[in-house]
């Protein structure tokens, strides 16, 4: 009996380690998600190991100790009028209380979003604890509001492409000092101003407007004048090629007529010539030169009252003109 009292005692000790073992080696396994960062937490020696950053796993990390987890997707931050949830999420703030470099009180309502630098996760735990997202906001916050203290009031209304790309850069350099995160985006999606300053803006630019408009309006004044100058001064430079070239055809004309006449004249001259040295008045030495003169025309005359009263004219063999007939 007794013997049997042991074994069932022995029996039931070793169930119960049994038991407490698998308990003890189920408590030991902890589990990383597929979109989380982990370091592991040492309880009993208040400790983070920093050898190593596990990803998307389920591990025996040991008793005692356990997975601190970090995001591993986008982390969005946003300060917003309205504080409730969008897209599932809540603002991580109200409207960021600003001012401009006028002194000028001005709402910022923006998101941006940020990742974790993986291989500076164990020195992100070390510095900042568990709260560093509430850090990450605080340093965001106050870079947003020394950036917008940096601009006038107009640039606001005016320019806001150039502010968004300043709080870009800046929050940029910012997080790169620590390099705990990198930043992804940021969108600046209103500025509020005081109801009347913004009317006040908005007449000032109203009036900008008109003032511009005016301003294209002389221009194309002007460029209209300049055109019905320029067209002006081409007709008259086309007027002028015309009559120059009206004034040297007149010209090349008249030389031409002159050219013709003294070729004719020359021709005559030459005929006369031809004529005198035919008729032997050349040699003849009793005769004045009037009278071969008078002896040419009168030779001339009659061979063309000949010509003028001949009812025909024809070739003759023997002789080298045509013969007449009265």
């Amino acid at each position: 009996m007794a013997s049997e009292k042991a074994w069932s005692i022995a029996c039931f000790c070793n169930l119960l380690m049994l038991i407490i073992g698998i308990i003890l080696t189920s408590c030991s396994f902890d589990t990383v998600g597929a979109l989380e960062y982990a370091l592991v937490y040492d309880s009993n020696w208040k400790a983070v190991e920093r050898d190593e950053i596990y990803e998307e796993t389920r591990s025996f990390v040991g008793l005692g100790r356990s997975f601190v987890t970090f995001p591993r997707e986008f982390i969005p931050i946003s300060f917003r009028s309205s504080t409730g949830t969008v897209d599932g999420r809540p603002a991580d703030g109200p409207t960021i209380d600003s001012w401009s470099g006028d002194g000028q009180n001005i709402n910022v309502d923006l998101s941006l979003q940020i990742s974790l630098v993986k291989e500076n996760i164990p020195k992100l735990y070390y510095v900042w604890g568990q709260y560093w997202k509430n850090i990450a906001r605080i340093q965001i916050l106050r870079t947003i509001k020394d950036t917008t203290a940096t601009f006038p009031t107009n640039v606001f209304f005016q320019n806001r492409a150039l502010l968004a790309a300043s709080m870009k850069r800046e929050v940029r350099n910012m997080l790169l000092e620590d390099n705990f995160f990198q930043l992804e985006d940021l969108q600046l999606r209103s500025i509020i101003l005081p109801e009347p300053f913004e009317e006040a803006i908005l007449d000032k630019i109203l009036k900008i407007q008109q003032q511009n408009t005016t301003r294209y309006n002389q221009e194309v004044v002007v460029l209209m004048e300049q055109k019905e100058v320029e067209q002006a001064v081409a007709e008259a430079n086309a007027s002028v090629t015309l009559s120059t070239a009206s004034a040297e055809g007149d010209r090349m004309v008249r030389v031409q007529k002159a050219q013709a006449l003294r070729e004719l004249v020359q021709t005559y001259g030459e005929y006369y010539r031809l004529i005198k040295d035919e008729l032997g008045l050349a040699d003849d030495p009793t005769l004045s030169e009037d009278e071969r003169r008078a002896a040419i025309s009168f030779f001339i005359w009659s061979r063309m009252g000949k010509r003028h009263m001949a009812t025909s004219a024809r070739q003759m063999v023997g002789f080298e003109t045509p013969m007449v007939s009265i």
